[in-house]
């Protein structure tokens, strides 16, 4: 008998004592079952043995309780049992159950199953159902119509239930339900087969492998056990924010890690650009980026303005005016410079200037584009800048020959709720296109106010309080506005949600902060050169990730090991860690000096071959904040390839694994422990080196002979050189 006050804290103390101590080799493995607990496998009956010294201050013999009473008690605690990779040789029997209708001829399958429970009677079932184990697989069928897969979890009480008030039929077990078949449409890439289920027993084992029925089961719990897996790895993708797919060659890491990015940056609906900015400001939730984007916004304009009223705007001098002489408390310095934040301006390339007069840097001597003796040019400027600030008034700017988009710059600065925070003419055009505003016979300043007065008028249509400076960062940020204009195919389609975005980038040994983060760009001006500092791939998408905090931003970094990766990221291994900080980078830009934040919307995959041992390993301080999940080779159905139209050497695969494991391939599944085959070397566990299914994936009209000969006996060979695989093997890849 087993003590009743084992508890489940008595069951975690004894897992983690094997874990620290091991297995005594007469324990090491159960005859059928395993304990399932973080991705291991554990004896249940020697767990439970030493459970008990822990809840009694004894050790509890083998003899003095059953299996079945062990997985009971395990089951009851929360914790799974499994078929262990002894049993997994055995072809696995699964179940169909027909539930009749009741004495009033009323079917209660529905009901039945909402309670988490079958039931049957043994004159219909027969008494096999009388002998159900735990974590067999039933298939619950209306008449001949497939309703739901469950597998059971121990047997009830049926008397207790006839009590209770519900139906039952006389036996009767708790089920776990893995799938009603209406759920089956998620399951994009498998096909079921036939799912008219024989009705001429009410129940029956379904053991033969060439049967449909049984082909039928096979596939929707292949296609259960791919759905949970990717729900997991949503899930500890979302936690611990960065994860490493790790596994042997051919085992699809990058294609899972592109699932992975995929379903969460996925468009829930495709909407129009102009439908998608209407949503985002009726949607629009103030947040810290928002009010820290407003509140610098908001200073540095009253800063300016309070520097430099219309007063004395009236009788400004060239030093006060005029940029080139390293001050920068000058008209054009601001404008430029320190009201970047407000809405970019730029006068062109370094050596130019659009600012009517200036000093010369080298020099310090004045220039005046239209040579004009430069008091004359002064008299005239200042006339004109207070027609603008006073009146709105731009004719004597365009005069002379000012940019509109450095009118703009001054309109905006002086009056920031009647200007769109977009200056240049390219982006004036995108952005009307955006609010569906016809350009035809509006010069800039016309069309920033169409725009403005579009804005407005969605803004208090849904009473937001998105501002113009916010909406205008965020499209910008979302669409790569200031790198490359937005994609045509925006205007000419349609455009995402609110969902985010991923992007693939692979490492090699060469590759350094420099790529991947910020470095210094030298830029051609004229005879000159400018030097720059440019935000990388990941320093984009952390500035795309904090400015869209409602949406997902995916970094799948393949071959993440074959990088220095310490290198590579710098002082990011600390805000991997502490998401949202600000840390110091070593290179500073315009917009945000050396600061640095990587945000908890900012989601990374890695993936690493375990067989390529030519590369760097990831040291403890940057293993510690990555999870680590294994991708090991499967065996594939057919029908999850014939969409691709792709087939799969299941025969030849088969063979290969041979040379690794000596497990049935067929069953495998998640978790059960890989006995080594002899062929492998002991240096090596098999689940670094097996090689993958991808290597065995052809072409329905291909030729797999070119696979084998060209990709697969190549590596195999390798692996005998390398010592990975004993000598022996040779004979059988050659037979291959």
């Amino acid at each position: 008998m087993i003590p009743k006050n084992i508890g489940k804290e008595h069951i975690v103390q004894a897992i983690e004592k094997v874990k620290t101590e091991g297995i005594p080799n007469d324990k090491r493995q159960s005859k059928k079952y395993v304990l399932i607990f973080e991705r291991r496998e554990f004896p249940p009956k020697y767990i439970i043995s030493l459970a008990n010294e822990f809840a009694n201050n004894s050790f509890l013999g083998h003899d003095e309780f059953t299996s079945q009473a062990a997985n009971s008690l395990l089951n009851k605690l929360g914790f799974e049992v499994r078929i262990s990779s002894i049993n997994q040789g055995e072809t696995p029997v699964f179940y169909k159950l027909q539930i009749k209708d009741d004495q009033n001829n009323i079917n209660r399958v529905d009901e039945v199953l909402l309670e988490n429970r079958i039931t049957s009677n043994l004159d219909f079932a027969g008494r096999i159902f009388d002998n159900l184990q735990l974590n067999d697989i039933v298939l619950v069928h209306k008449g001949n119509a497939a309703f739901a897969l469950v597998k059971i979890m121990n047997k009830l009480n049926s008397k207790e239930i006839e009590h209770s008030g519900k139906i039952t039929f006389g036996v009767d077990y708790r089920v776990k339900i893995l799938s009603q078949f209406k759920e089956v449409d998620k399951f994009e890439h498998y096909e079921f087969g036939v799912n008219k289920i024989g009705f001429s027993n009410t129940f029956s084992p379904i053991r033969d492998q060439t049967k449909k029925t049984y082909q039928f089961i096979k596939n929707w719990l292949k296609a259960i056990e791919s759905g949970f897996s990717m729900d997991q790895l949503k899930t500890l993708l979302k936690n611990k924010k960065q994860i490493i797919l790790q596994g042997p060659p051919g085992t699809g890491k990058t294609r899972l890690a592109k699932q992975i990015a995929e379903s969460i940056t996925k468009p829930q609906e495709k909407i129009s650009i102009f439908e998608y900015v209407e949503q985002v400001v009726q949607q629009f939730e103030i947040d810290d980026f928002s009010n820290k984007l407003n509140e610098e916004a908001n200073s540095l304009l009253t800063s300016f303005r309070r520097e430099f009223p219309v007063t004395k705007i009236k009788q400004i001098t060239v030093q006060e005016y005029a940029i080139g002489t390293g001050e920068t408390d000058n008209f054009c310095y601001w404008l430029e410079k320190r009201l970047a934040a407000t809405c970019r301006f730029s006068p062109g390339a370094a050596g130019s200037t659009v600012y009517g007069i200036s000093y010369i840097k080298d020099s310090g001597n004045l220039r005046v584009d239209n040579n004009e003796d430069p008091e004359d040019f002064m008299l005239k400027l200042r006339f004109a800048l207070t027609e603008l600030i006073e009146k709105e008034k731009y004719q004597a700017l365009r005069d002379l020959k000012f940019w509109y988009s450095l009118i703009l710059k001054i309109l905006h600065s002086y009056y920031p709720e009647k200007y769109f925070s977009v200056l240049s003419k390219d982006h004036l055009r995108i952005f009307a296109q955006i609010f569906k505003i016809d350009t035809k016979d509006k010069n800039e300043i016309e069309l920033n106010q169409a725009i403005n007065s579009a804005f407005l008028t969605i803004k208090n249509k849904y009473n937001s309080d998105m501002t113009a400076i916010v909406l205008m960062r965020h499209l910008y940020n979302k669409f790569d506005l200031k790198e490359k204009g937005f994609p045509e195919s925006i205007f000419k389609d349609e455009t995402v949600n609110h969902i985010g975005e991923y992007k693939v980038v692979q490492f090699h040994p060469s590759y350094t902060y420099e790529d991947f983060v910020r470095s210094i760009q030298v830029e051609s001006a004229g005879n000159s050169v400018a030097y720059k500092v440019e935000n990388k791939v990941l320093a984009v998408f952390a500035k795309k990730a904090v400015a869209n905090p409602k949406e997902n931003y995916v970094l799948v970094i393949d071959e993440i090991n074959r990088a220095n990766l310490s290198s590579v990221l710098g002082e990011l291994i600390y805000a991997l860690e502490y998401r949202g900080e600000v840390v110091k980078s070593m290179y500073a830009t315009e917009e945000d000096g050396n600061d640095l934040v990587l945000p908890p919307n900012l989601f990374i995959i890695g993936t690493m071959n375990t067989a390529d041992r030519s590369v760097g390993q990831i040291d403890y301080a940057i293993r510690r904040r990555f999870a680590f999940v294994d991708v090991l080779p499967k065996m594939l159905e057919n029908s999850e390839l014939i969409e691709d139209k792709k087939q799969f050497a299941t025969e030849s695969f088969t063979k290969v694994s041979k040379l690794f494991v000596k497990n049935e391939i067929d069953f495998l599944s998640e978790g059960i422990l890989l006995e080594s085959s002899d062929h492998l070397s002991e240096e090596f566990e098999p689940k670094d080196v097996w090689l993958g299914h991808s290597y065995f994936i052809y072409d329905i009209d291909g030729d797999f002979e070119i696979n084998l000969e060209y990709e697969i006996k190549p590596i195999l060979r390798e692996y005998v050189t390398d010592g990975i695989l004993k000598k022996p093997a040779l004979k059988i890849i050659e037979s291959l």
